[in-house]
């Protein structure tokens, strides 16, 4: 048995493309916990805090693994692989922390809420359905994206829905007298008319 099978049984036990493999998903589950945090907490500073410290995390990784390297050749410890320095293993750790900061910030930038017609309730994007006020479709509320209300129609006599935002009544589309229909203001009198 060589030096080299030894040190890894003892890094990760069973093959080499196995511990390698453990190792590697590790700094992938690691790089998308922190992604999904930014994303999470995007343009809030929480989101930030969190891709510092996921940083500082990489750092103290690093640091650790640079102490580990002096200790194991200053004993002469066959537990670590000192033959390179741990140049490899830090290189893919700043390779890493530039991954995570990249796509980290990319995913703080992103905009919070991209909704053009929540409805009312729960919030469901209700752009592009046919409907110009439709009853939605997860939630099921009526006149989901602009409040009606019920009155009587001055004019119809119908108690009928009348939407906030037009004052008009449904039954005989008629405007409410509350929202009079806005007339243009008078012209100013000119020398000329006088």
């Amino acid at each position: 048995m060589g030096r080299s099978s030894l040190n890894l049984r003892l890094a990760g036990g069973g093959s080499p493309a196995r511990s390698l493999l453990r190792r590697v998903i590790l700094f992938l589950f690691y790089a998308a916990f922190v992604w999904y945090l930014c994303f999470k907490y995007r343009r809030d500073w929480r989101g930030l805090g969190w891709l510092a410290a996921g940083m500082a995390l990489l750092w103290l990784a690093a640091d650790l693994y640079r102490v580990a390297i002096r200790w194991a050749k200053s004993a002469n410890s066959t537990l670590l692989d000192t033959r390179h320095d741990g140049k490899l293993f830090l290189m893919l750790l700043a390779l890493e922390a530039v991954a995570v900061i990249v796509i980290g910030l990319f995913f703080w930038c992103l905009p919070r809420d991209v909704r053009i017609r929540p409805c009312r309730r729960c919030k469901y994007e209700l752009d592009g359905l046919d409907d110009d006020n439709p009853t939605c479709p997860e939630c099921g509320l009526a006149a989901a994206a602009i409040k009606v209300r019920k009155r009587r129609c001055p004019s119809c006599g119908i108690r009928t829905s009348w939407r906030i935002d037009r004052d008009l009544c449904t039954a005989c589309s008629t405007l409410s007298p509350a929202m009079p229909v806005a007339t243009p203001p008078p012209a100013a009198a000119t020398p000329a008319d006088q």
